[in-house]
């Protein structure tokens, strides 16, 4: 045996609580259950603890390939927080180049097992390529449509990225306001010949506008016949009338009883991050979210830190646009009121330069499990966990994953149920969060108490393969 795992209290979200028992780990696969004290090669400890299938993020926007190298902040900040896959690509945005970035998966590895979506906002920015403003959430004329010949062009690209291996499809509305419905059913109707291909959509419209975007998106797979997730729902409803996100989930939940395939994800978090020369902050935006510039908060550059003024956002915007900004505009009740949807998936939405960024990068699982289980009764603890390993398994169709039954993939986490919870804040967004005590990729320890132990356990999974 490889790693013996004694004294845990053993939860399955498919079946349920095993009760205390032992976990036999062999060739990267759950060998046993069992009662036995058997001898092996490293023996952990749990008693007191938890063990639970490796968390599931299905929405984070992966660390760059630069000069032939990956600097995974980003992913060991989702290993800390009991992270065993993760799937890149969302709100539109990829790899310039996915067929090489995917390569270096493959012959390097990776924190954590690593899912890709193909961006579309990508795809669409080089058919723009002279436009003078080229900020990274601006790739060319965002505002401009695109020709029939263009869409062939996409669509040829797209083939090429599901052939890859991508999982799927992603847009991001909100940062393309050129882009038709008819372009998305166009480049869309590609996936329908690749099994178990997803789209997933960052909005068009938030706040007041938030229902005509759930309406899009259930349009959207109900006439291309593909399945879709809606991409963090609380920075999409979760602002100051409590209507939104109530009426939100009723459209997503009368869209599946009609046969639709459409779910939703969250994060903990009643702040949203992006770039500050993004259209997300066009003019009229503080006005509909109700709320001043000093809701802002940059976390990189000079003013690092430092409540936003109306000078500082001018000057930012015109001239460090990629500066990346958090803004509390979301009310934290209506956030969380997501949760409470079965359908509703725990992801984080996490992305951090340089060990910087957006506090859920570090902190959305244990925030959940501290905060809205532990502290306010939200969720049972049983329902996190579903949302967090059974339900994005499914998903994803990771059926080896998700789960704690013999011979599925030794994806593992470890924790105390009692202690876990973020460690960090939006100063120091880094942080590694409390009560994870170990995680285990593919039959490997990765992670023990905070420390990353190896990053290379996780691969690349094609969606081909899952």
């Amino acid at each position: 045996m490889d790693i013996f795992i004694r004294n845990g209290m053993i939860y399955d979200p498919e079946i349920g609580f095993h009760g205390r028992k032992n976990i036999v780990v062999k060739d990267g696969r759950i060998a046993a259950l069992t009662d036995e004290l058997l001898a092996a090669d490293t023996i952990i400890d749990a008693e007191g603890l938890y063990v639970v299938p490796g968390f599931i993020d299905i929405h984070i926007h992966e660390d760059t390939l630069t000069e032939d190298q990956i600097n995974y902040s980003t992913e060991c900040a989702a290993l800390r927080m009991g992270v065993t896959t993760v799937v890149g690509g969302n709100c539109g945005f990829s790899p310039e180049n996915l067929e090489e970035y995917i390569a270096y998966l493959q012959k390097q590895g990776a924190p954590v097992n690593t899912m890709m979506l193909q961006g579309y906002n990508t795809i669409r920015g080089k058919f723009f390529t002279d436009a003078q403003n080229q900020s990274a959430y601006r790739q060319g004329d965002v505002y401009a449509s695109v020709s029939e010949a263009q869409i062939e062009q996409a669509k040829e690209e797209v083939k090429k990225s599901l052939e890859l291996g991508a999982a799927g499809l992603s847009f991001g509305l909100e940062y393309t306001p050129g882009c038709s419905f008819h372009e998305l059913t166009s480049v869309c109707s590609v996936l329908k010949d690749f099994p178990n291909a997803l789209i997933t959509v960052h909005y068009r419209h938030d706040a007041g506008r938030c229902l005509d975007s759930i309406r899009e998106c259930i349009q959207l797979s109900e006439e291309t016949g593909v399945p879709l997730e809606f991409s963090h729902i609380g920075s999409c409803a979760g602002y100051g009338d409590k209507r939104y996100m109530e009426e939100a989930l009723t459209l997503l939940q009368t869209a599946r009883e009609e046969g639709i395939d459409i779910t939703a994800d969250c994060y903990p978090y009643n702040a949203f991050s992006t770039l500050i020369g993004s259209t997300v902050f066009d003019d009229g935006a503080l006005e509909k979210w109700g709320v001043s510039y000093d809701a802002i908060l940059p976390i990189q550059g000079k003013f690092k830190n430092c409540a936003c003024t109306r000078e500082i956002f001018d000057y930012l915007r015109k001239e460090e646009p990629d500066t990346r900004v958090v803004c509390f505009a979301m009310k934290e009740e209506n956030v969380f009121r997501a949760y409470k949807d079965d359908a509703v998936i725990v992801a984080s939405d996490g992305k951090f330069v340089e060990n910087q960024g957006h506090a859920r990068t570090a902190g959305t699982f244990p925030r959940v499990l501290g905060l809205l289980c532990r502290e306010r009764g939200i969720l049972s603890f049983e329902e996190a966990i579903k949302k967090m390993t059974l339900l994005p398994a499914n998903r994803m169709h990771l059926t080896e994953k998700g789960r704690l039954q013999v011979g599925k993939d030794a994806d593992i986490t470890i924790l105390d149920r009692n202690a876990v919870r973020e460690g960090n804040t939006f100063v120091e967004p880094a942080k590694a969060p409390l009560g994870i005590a170990y995680v285990i990729v593919n039959g490997n320890i990765a992670m023990c108490h905070g420390e990353i132990q190896s990053a290379s356990d996780g691969v690349f999974i094609n969606r081909q393969d899952s």
